[in-house]
């Protein structure tokens, strides 16, 4: 490595979902939920001795002692096959599908039957149609989620019936984690990683110089506290981060998405067309990239220092507000904290959709917008007055956090 560059290996281990929006929503006739232990039980049907591999799903001959997808460990089926799967967890995945994948699943029949049901134009009975011919597009369908219970209980009461037919069809939308549009991979994006550090160090400048808030727009505040007008001196052009990528493959998994008041535990009720459902990186993924620092440019030092003063502030917050009004967990606040600790050297990172816009904003500059309701002017605040939380029904957690390790690479 040459004098005019450092590089750095970065390890980005998720703490809490994670959501980095692609650029639209997984729509309900583009995908069905199924559980195959579920649907052994209610069919009565004698199962075969297949395992179900408890990390990703795939079903794996009886005699595997590792699966065959994700190589973690199987459990050993020491039960007879109908005992085994009445007492196995029912988990469900989500399947997407192309038309050639759903072309390959049906039957003569069942296509001349999707034909008569799609001239209706009824987007409900399409996919009543799809949910009750999941058993069948599944084995040809890409499986892309593991789906928390209340997303596959939902799904459940509200597809598949004959008289199930309603005006909220589109609150099944599930908002899709951004994914390698050729592999289907999803990755955490270098930029959203050089912006969460880039805010950081916005915050940790404006320390010194103190800025007013008459500088709302990020960008003439940027210009303001590093002395430049021309975006060819953006000293930030210093700092590069490649995408993030998976060290092994994993699972994302489809979760609900909360918005509750800050000093109330009451749950607003989304309108506008706002998804309830969306695909997050879970907690405990593990992801690889790299940072190169230009000769001239910031130091990992102040890097390391800026995003963990900053974000253990922004945390230590969320900590005060979430434990008692909104039961989120102490541990996992004290989890946070010591994988920050015990990773050294490492800073700690809030990024994505809903980690809050405190963190996504310039301390000291904050001037967060609040909408008033329908025909009312917006305010303006230097904190938000919701939180967005992550449910899967066990438990709730907020958005975003990660802590990055980094070794030089020489």
């Amino acid at each position: 490595m040459t004098e005019f560059m450092k590089k750095y290996k970065l390890k980005i281990t998720v703490l809490t979902p994670v959501h980095i929006g692609a650029a639209t929503d997984l729509e309900p006739t583009e995908y069905v939920i199924f559980s195959e232990n579920g649907e052994r039980e209610q069919s009565q049907k004698q199962p075969d001795s297949a395992i179900i591999c408890p990390e990703c799903g795939y079903r794996n001959p009886a005699n595997a002692e590792f699966c065959g997808d994700c190589g973690a460990d199987l459990p050993r089926q020491t039960l007879p096959a109908r005992q085994t799967a009445t007492s196995a967890t029912a988990d469900c995945f989500l399947y997407t599908f192309t038309p050639g994948q759903l072309s390959a699943a049906l039957s003569p029949a069942d296509k001349a039957l999707l034909l008569k049901e799609a001239r209706t134009g009824d987007l409900t009975t399409l996919q009543n149609f799809f949910k009750n011919k999941a058993a069948s597009i599944v084995k040809t369908a890409t499986k892309r989620a593991l789906v928390c219970r209340e997303v596959s209980k939902k799904y459940a009461e509200k597809f598949g019936k004959v008289n199930s037919r309603d005006n909220d069809f589109s609150k099944f939308n599930i908002e899709k984690q951004i994914s390698d549009p050729t592999t289907g991979t999803p990755y955490i994006p270098g930029s959203s990683i050089k912006g969460a550090i880039r805010t950081a160090l916005m915050s940790r400048k404006n320390e010194r110089l103190r800025l007013d808030k008459d500088y709302k727009k990020g960008a003439d505040a940027e210009k303001t506290l590093y002395g430049y007008q021309n975006p060819t001196n953006d000293p930030f052009k210093a700092l590069k981060v490649e995408d993030g990528h998976a060290s092994k493959t994993f699972m994302t998994k489809i979760d609900t998405a909360e918005n509750v008041k800050r000093n109330s535990a009451k749950i607003l009720n989304p309108k506008g067309g706002l998804s309830t459902y969306i695909e997050v990186i879970p907690s405990g993924t593990v992801f690889e990239s790299s940072l190169s620092i230009m000769q001239n440019g910031f130091d990992m030092v102040s890097i390391q220092k800026s995003c963990n003063d900053f974000y253990a502030d922004i945390l230590s917050d969320q900590e005060d507000h979430q434990i008692h009004t909104h039961g989120v967990s102490a541990v996992l606040f004290e989890k946070i904290r010591k994988s920050v600790e015990k990773s050294k050297p490492a800073f700690l990172l809030c990024m994505g959709k809903h980690g809050g816009a405190e963190s996504k904003t310039i301390e000291g500059l904050r001037n967060i917008r609040i909408m008033q309701g329908k025909e009312k002017q917006p305010r303006f605040d230097d904190h938000a007055t919701t939180y967005w939380f992550a449910n899967d029904s066990a438990e709730r957690q907020p958005f975003g956090w990660c802590v990055v390790e980094f070794e030089e690479m020489k």
